[in-house]
């Protein structure tokens, strides 16, 4: 008998600023536990959006998206299915707060750190 698996509508933003990225790192328990992320959220559309922005305000950011998507991708877990759309955005303003769990990583050095599941993959896009 065939499992029906949930499929997760994930919205991921992709933040540079001076050969920089903006990143989250995940909870230290958990799916994907303390890998490093791409600043997301579940959803999609203009709600995925405003999440995405509400999740940035908390941290300091303010930040515009770009109109068009830079792809997808689908991620297979054993039990769950992410359906990824990754967006580009823009800081608008905004100094990024003091939380340990985010930081700008320099570009040329993406491969210095345990990236969660299909962000790795988002670096080849940019």
């Amino acid at each position: 008998m065939k499992k029906n698996i949930p499929i997760e509508e994930i919205l991921v933003v992709v933040i540079e600023q001076n050969d920089s990225w903006l990143l989250h790192r995940r909870p230290d328990a958990g799916l994907l536990a303390s890998m490093w992320e791409f600043p997301n959220v579940e959803g999609k559309g203009e709600e995925g959006r405003r999440k995405l922005q509400d999740v940035l305000a908390d941290v300091g950011c303010r930040i515009d998206f770009e109109d068009t998507p830079q792809g997808t991708l689908r991620h297979v877990f054993s039990h769950k299915i992410w359906h990824m759309t990754v967006l580009k955005g823009h800081l608008v303003s905004g100094n990024l707060n003091t939380k340990e769990e985010w930081q700008w990583l320099p570009k040329d050095r993406y491969t210095e750190i345990p990236w969660a599941g299909p962000h790795g993959k988002i670096t080849a896009w940019q």
